[in-house]
Formats: C-alpha cells, structure tokens, sequence
C-alpha cells in the first residue's frame, strides 16, 4: 500500500510509521516545515501524494494542542492558533488528495480527532472545538464519498501520552487502512 502521512516527525507520526513500514506499506512523508494551510505546502503534499499509485491512502496526523485556561480567558488567538493547526491543515489535505482518490476510485483517509471533540473538559476549549470541526469534517467526508470506495475515519483517544496508547491508535490506524 502507498501511504501518504502527515505529522510523522511527531511521537505518534513515528509509531504509525512503523506500524506500516512493519506491514510492507510503502509511506510517503510531508517534509517538515511545510504549512498546509498554504500553497506551497499544498503544493508539495499533492506532488507527493501524486508520485503514490494508487494512493491508498492518506494518514493525516499533523495538528496541535493549546489549553490550561479557562474560555473566557483564552485568547482569540488561541482559537485562531488551535483551528488552523487541527481543521485548516486537515482541510487543506483532504481537499488534495480527495480529487485524486475519486478519480481511481478507492482510499482511506485518517485523521487523529480527541474525545476532548465529543467530551470536552475544563480548559481546554479552543482545543476541543477544533478537534470537534475536525471531526465533523471527516464525518462528512465519509458520507460524502460512502458509495465512491472513499473511506474517511476520525479517532477520538483520550489522551497519547504513554507509549501504549501511541502503539494502540497506530494499530488502529494501519487497521482501518488495510480493511481489518
């Protein structure tokens, strides 16, 4: 399988990584420093994602986390800071790569939501509301594409502190992608 990964450089990018590499899965990296809320970094993910085929498919990983403050005191930059790291990068993927599995007709797209999307807790706002845009965007996606052989899933962990947790969601994740 081709298996283009954003945010690999990461704890868990490493251990997806593995994961696939460990199956025989040939994986296509975003190269650090490229912004996908750009053009340039658009650019470059659809050159690679172009050089895989098929593209099987797209492992988005990239994303951030800000919290520790109440919302009424959390900045607006905060939540600006918070939705272009978790749904602008992630939009801007799908967008590039979802032309491309259309026209072959098959993929898998993933992307790492938080259950802070579906259980938010204290201080932690700006974060869960874009991990909640996150996945409602990829919850779309799959209804969208559920009858053109695109499949689209967003994991909610709890938290991937551990190393355990971080080998779990990679396990998850090549599973989905493989149809296990």
């Amino acid at each position: 399988m081709n298996v283009l990964l954003t945010g690999a450089q990461g704890n868990l990018g490493k251990r997806v990584l593995q994961a696939f590499a460990d199956r025989g899965d040939r994986t296509l990296l975003l190269p650090l420093g490229f912004d996908l809320t750009e053009s340039s970094g658009l650019a470059e993910l659809k050159r690679i994602a172009r050089s895989a085929q098929p593209l099987d498919a797209l492992v988005h990983l990239a994303g951030g986390f800000e919290g520790g403050t109440r919302m009424e005191d959390t900045p607006p930059s905060v939540f600006a800071a918070m939705m272009k790291a978790n749904l602008s990068t992630s939009l801007g993927a799908f967008q590039t790569v979802l032309p491309i599995m259309t026209a072959q007709k098959s993929g898998s797209i993933v992307a790492i939501s938080a259950e802070a999307a579906r259980v938010p807790t204290a201080t932690v706002s700006a974060y869960a509301a874009s991990k909640a845009a996150l996945y409602s965007l990829v919850q779309s996606v799959n209804a969208e594409n559920n009858e053109t052989g695109i499949r689209a899933l967003a994991l909610t962990p709890r938290v991937l502190d551990t190393d355990e947790r971080r080998d779990q969601a990679a396990r998850e994740i090549v599973a989905f992608v493989h149809g296990e």
